[in-house]
């Protein structure tokens, strides 16, 4: 009898100890991946940003582009925009 009492406690033991192993790396897993996404976040942010600026910067020229192939320029005479290379 004390015998299977025995082994009765030690399977007890034994199952919440593994129970408790497998919530903790189940823990850890989520962890890990909760900050794995915070990364890929971040990085999709700053890339983002950088090509909303990239954006910003060619319409910016297509519009300095269109004003200047909207001035008219006199045959013979000088454009203005022949200073800054952007003729």
């Amino acid at each position: 009898m004390v015998v299977l009492i025995s082994f009765i406690c030690i399977a007890l033991t034994a199952s919440v100890a593994y129970a408790a192993f497998v919530y903790g790396r189940q823990i850890g897993y989520t962890k890990r991946d909760n900050e794995a996404l915070k990364d890929d976040k971040k990085a999709m942010q700053d890339h983002i940003e950088t090509l909303t600026l990239e954006y910003m910067q060619l319409e910016t020229q297509y519009k300095q582009e269109q004003h200047d192939k909207a001035r008219p320029v006199n045959p013979g005479s000088w454009d203005p925009s022949q200073l800054n290379a952007r003729g």
